[in-house]
């Protein structure tokens, strides 16, 4: 793990957990249920910004300048080094 906080780490689990229980995965949760994925990180961990991708759709969570999505529970200094973007 880096240098993630642990209370954002244990939101950005515990977010996950509840999706993957009703079947989703994350790189699914990546592909249409990323907003309400960021949104509830960000009713549970206030400190974080959304944000959203150029043209692509994707919506993330940011934090002391680190890119998090359900993919991604290190974050990325860089937001295309997401794997949504990878891929797209």
């Amino acid at each position: 793990m880096n240098d993630v906080p642990t209370t954002l780490r244990i939101v950005l689990e515990q977010v996950l957990a509840e999706y993957t229980a009703r079947g989703y995965k994350p790189e699914q949760i990546n592909n249409g249920s990323c907003s309400a994925y960021a949104t509830k990180v960000q009713s549970l961990f206030p400190s974080v910004t959304i944000e959203t991708g150029p043209g692509l759709g994707h919506t993330w969570v940011k934090y002391q300048g680190r890119h998090y999505d359900a993919e991604c529970l290190d974050g990325v200094e860089n937001r295309n080094d997401l794997p949504f973007f990878k891929r797209n």
